[in-house]
């Protein structure tokens, strides 16, 4: 069975609300994929909550691989609600950076949050190795840098056939050399039957907000293009843009795409099968 890849929150930098945004949704990163046997999340942004409430009856393990630790990618994690139920079991995953784990259980701490982390009921095991963390899962699963202030992990993720990649807080073209090339991106996106991007700026946007560690439409198409990407997902949108704006722009570059790839706007709660 292919897994169901859930979004639950898709804007980037802060939350939104208003009738302008409640079609996208104002939820920050929190990205969802369910097998059989386990749950993966990629990032705890404000999403994470309603991932929560979807997985309170929920008994499967679940993995949690965080990209990076800006405030829009931690800051729904007091809110997940099996956090506090007893005998659930949580994987929190940082490769290589376990002080980011540091940083995302921390905000549970009596002051920046109203209790503290002894309140807690889950069972939490942090890791800083993904393989360790992915073992006896059947997933495959392998990292890059990301270009982004402070840092960050983009996710390779296979499921036998089929491949997921998660580039979020990604500046493919940065105006400085970055860890990573573009074209190292694009051997790593190579055949992804979905690639979840960030997508935050569009051409007008720049040079104003170049290295700032956010792509524009334009720039991630190309990516997708090169790579033989299946299918396309927008995310990571500016919490200015309108659910209207959004639209207009998917409608404009779905017309210019090959009939090989599909493009969609990532929206909160849209659940697709990879």
């Amino acid at each position: 069975m292919a897994p169901e890849v859930t979004f639950w929150g898709t804007r980037g930098s802060i939350p939104t609300s208003g009738p302008e945004y409640a079609e996208t949704g104002g939820n920050t990163a929190c990205v969802q994929i369910s097998l059989p046997d386990h749950v993966i999340l990629l990032d705890a942004g404000t999403g994470i909550r309603l991932a929560g409430e979807a997985l309170a009856h929920d008994r499967r393990p679940i993995i949690l691989l965080l990209s990076h630790p800006h405030w829009d990618h931690i800051q729904g994690f007091p809110f997940f609600t099996p956090l506090y139920q007893a005998g659930r079991d949580l994987t929190i995953v940082a490769p290589d950076h376990p002080e980011w784990i540091d940083m995302l259980v921390g905000q549970v701490d009596g002051v920046r949050f109203p209790v503290a982390a002894d309140f807690l009921q889950c069972d939490i095991h942090p890791s800083a190795d993904l393989a360790e963390a992915l073992r006896g899962t059947g997933v495959g699963g392998t990292t890059i840098a990301t270009n982004h202030p402070g840092d960050g992990i983009g996710y390779r993720l296979e499921f036998g056939d089929d491949v997921l990649v998660y580039l979020t807080d990604n500046e493919l073209v940065p105006p400085e050399a970055g860890p990573t090339r573009f074209e190292e991106f694009g051997a790593f996106v190579q055949g992804a039957h979905l690639l979840i991007h960030d997508a935050q700026y569009i051409v007008d946007d720049l040079p104003d907000k170049a290295g700032w560690g956010h792509s524009t439409i334009r720039q991630v198409v190309r990516l997708a293009e090169t790579a033989g990407v299946s299918r396309l997902a927008l995310f990571h949108h500016d919490p200015a843009t309108t659910d209207a704006v959004l639209a207009e722009r998917a409608a404009s570059w779905q017309s210019r795409l090959q009939e090989e790839m599909e493009l969609l706007v990532a929206r909160d709660g849209l659940s697709i099968t990879l």
